[in-house]
């Protein structure tokens, strides 16, 4: 008797913390969808007003209010998520597509629900036996460009050999990827025994990080400034930069400043970089990280967007322009149902003068690097081919692609499905 007993309290204790899950994404996901704010930002506050939450719930929530946003395109067509019932179906759905952890409270779903078992190994098959296997057991006509909003397709300059890449890519998240700029061997040490670490085949300065759980700040080489985490693509930006020791650079839209501490890691911390934004509070993250590791060649300041930051010209500036951010669908898959392509033409018009202004503080022999993280082609190839022909002082250098290798003609698309990481684009231009 006390067995059973004790099997119903476990039972409503599961059932307790199914509910509360299912109602914490459900709050989360509203707001993000209603507030347009990104999902890491809206989580977070949601954390931080309920601090009795565990790390564990707190994971669970996460990865599943992810899993949700990351199908979303399918998941939409299974209910009404207003209601209770029909979100728990829709969360249940999106945490067996995602392979979002297996707790109890998933074990009680899976009991209730009444699905079959093809949920139990959907996560491993590929994007298109996903979309035939649940299109046929739940009845509906689901397509994997659903998975994206239509206004992407008029946008993006995809073959259609790439499409299924460009899903299957969208579908999962990225990996962590490290820039190394101290002792290699000491950063793989720390991670040894918390993290599944690999040498990037791309780049001998980066190692990639997977299925980790782990808080850097309490790593010594990270404490030290052995390491920056910064995606493969942008680093990929920062190498066609080719900065130099000795030379003075401008990075005019700095933000955090990864790309910052690249330059100036490149530069081994020789000569002068002016980082500057027109969010001056994002300079204080900037700071912090280049005290970490030892740079004193940036200067960090705040810019109006309008006028040079020097009276003296640079012998490159970097253009990492604000953008659509489309490239990124894969870390952020909110973004994809709270962007609008109305978006990509409100970002072409901010990067045209941008673009224009920051060319004015470049030399004679001086380059001018522009890159995005957008997939766009109005925010990045016609974006270049406007400026060239209103500034015919700029040509593009045609130079090999930072990862592959392969020769280029200047402008270069990283995509996310080549080298596991988000799609970006680079041009070089060099001022005659």
């Amino acid at each position: 008797m006390k067995k059973d007993q004790r099997q119903i309290k476990d039972q409503r204790l599961i059932n307790n913390q199914a509910r509360s899950y299912a109602i914490a994404t459900q709050s989360v996901f509203k707001d993000v969808m209603a507030s347009g704010k990104p999902a890491d930002r809206v989580v977070s506050a949601y954390f931080r007003k309920n601090k009795n939450m565990g790390s564990s719930d707190r994971r669970i929530i996460s990865e599943s209010l992810y899993a949700v946003f990351r199908w979303w395109g399918w998941l939409q067509q299974m209910g009404d998520p207003e209601k209770m019932s029909d979100w728990q179906t829709i969360l249940f759905i999106a945490m067996h597509l995602e392979k979002v952890e297996k707790d109890p409270f998933m074990m009680q779903w899976k009991k209730e629900s009444g699905f079959k078992e093809f949920l139990s190994d959907i996560a491993t098959k590929d994007i298109r036996d996903k979309c035939e296997i649940l299109g046929k057991e739940l009845n509906m006509q689901l397509k994997l460009v659903d998975l994206v909003p239509s206004w992407i397709y008029q946008s993006c300059p995809l073959s259609k050999a790439d499409h299924a890449n460009f899903f299957n890519s969208n579908q999962t998240r990225p990996p962590m990827h490290l820039r190394i700029q101290g002792d290699k061997q000491k950063v793989i040490s720390a991670f040894q025994g918390k993290a599944n670490l690999e040498q990037s085949e791309y780049l001998k300065s980066s190692l990639t990080v997977r299925n980790a759980r782990i808080n850097l700040n309490e790593l010594e080489p990270f404490k030290k400034g052995a390491f920056e985490v910064q995606d493969l693509a942008s680093q990929a930006i920062g190498i066609a930069t080719a900065a130099k020791p000795g030379e003075r650079w401008w990075d005019a839209c700095c933000g955090a400043g990864g790309k910052t501490m690249q330059l100036a890691s490149m530069m081994k911390n020789k000569g002068a970089i002016t980082a500057t934004d027109i969010r001056e509070w994002k300079l204080d993250d900037l700071k912090k990280r280049a005290k970490r590791g030892g740079f004193h060649n940036i200067n960090a300041k705040g810019w109006d967007g309008i006028h040079a930051p020097s009276k003296t010209d640079f012998d490159g500036v970097l253009v990492d322009a604000p953008c659509s951010c489309t490239g990124t669908w894969r870390r952020n898959p909110d973004a994809r149902w709270t962007s609008t392509g109305k978006d990509i033409r409100e970002m072409a018009e901010i990067q045209h003068k941008l673009l224009r202004t920051c060319a004015k503080a470049v030399k004679p022999g001086g380059y001018l690097i522009y890159a995005t993280c957008s997939i766009s082609s109005e925010e990045n190839e016609e974006m270049i081919i406007s400026f060239i022909t209103d500034h015919p002082e700029f040509k593009l250098e045609a130079i090999p692609h930072p990862l592959s290798g392969e020769p280029t003609n200047g402008m270069i698309r990283i995509w996310s499905w080549e080298f596991d990481c988000d799609s970006m684009f680079v041009a070089r231009l060099q001022r005659g």
